[in-house]
């Protein structure tokens, strides 16, 4: 076995060769056509799983097609498997603002991007209001991607997208 590496991308990807034979399969994706360019996200985890190189995060290719709540959006990530993987978690405001790209809207990611089911509404994200524990931090993906938060209660429902990766979990 020889190890090459096939994309720098402000994230290393190594590839696992056998005899010109990609052993790792899920991660053909992966490769760039050149040094020079590098999709910044790729399919992973049997296309469940979208790899995000400018942050190293795995995002679910499609977020939840329901509102939920708030301790149930953190619930709702905790349990879910997607790509035969667990430890997905409600990503902070940082994480989930860097998929945000305000030259776009409606909704206002990158274009090409591989997300689908995306609405045009608010996720939820695990960061609190500072001083107001009782509020969380989110996302509109209407528009060019305000930021505003809103009540951790029962009745105040909206979508979660769930991330792998960071904070010290593995993306992989």
């Amino acid at each position: 076995m020889r190890y090459k590496i096939v994309c720098m991308c402000g994230l290393i990807v190594l590839s696992m060769m056998f005899i010109g034979t990609n052993l790792v399969g899920a991660w053909d994706d992966l490769t760039c056509s050149s040094p020079s360019y590098c999709p910044r996200f790729a399919f992973i985890l049997n296309s469940d799983g979208i790899l995000d190189r400018d942050t190293g995060l795995v995002w679910e290719q499609s977020p939840s097609m329901s509102t939920v709540n708030w301790p149930n959006a953190v619930s709702y990530c905790h349990y879910l498997t997607k790509g035969h993987r667990m430890g997905w978690r409600l990503p902070s405001l940082e994480e989930l603002q860097s998929l945000i790209d305000t030259t776009q809207s409606n909704p206002p990611l990158p274009p090409g991007h591989p997300f689908f089911g995306v609405q045009l509404a608010f996720y939820w994200s695990a960061t609190d209001v500072y001083g107001f524990p009782v509020n969380a931090w989110g996302v509109s993906f209407t528009g060019t991607g305000v930021v505003g938060n809103n009540f951790k209660t029962v009745t105040d429902t909206r979508y979660a997208w769930c991330v792998r990766g960071g904070q010290g979990f593995s993306a992989e």
